[in-house]
């Protein structure tokens, strides 16, 4: 990914959700909530298999 598309889209990030990836704290969140959702997906799935 070339690096202006990259900015590009850490900048409409942050103008749609309010969150600056680019700050540590708000990095963090984000990776959190990513890791919980995946890991609450991988749940359901292996629920809906038994």
């Amino acid at each position: 990914m070339h690096r202006n598309s990259l900015q590009y889209r850490l900048d409409r990030f942050h103008e749609n959700t309010g969150i600056d990836v680019r700050k540590f704290e708000h990095a963090m969140a984000v990776y959190l909530a990513i890791l919980i959702k995946s890991k609450c997906a991988q749940k359901r799935f292996h629920f809906r298999q038994f």
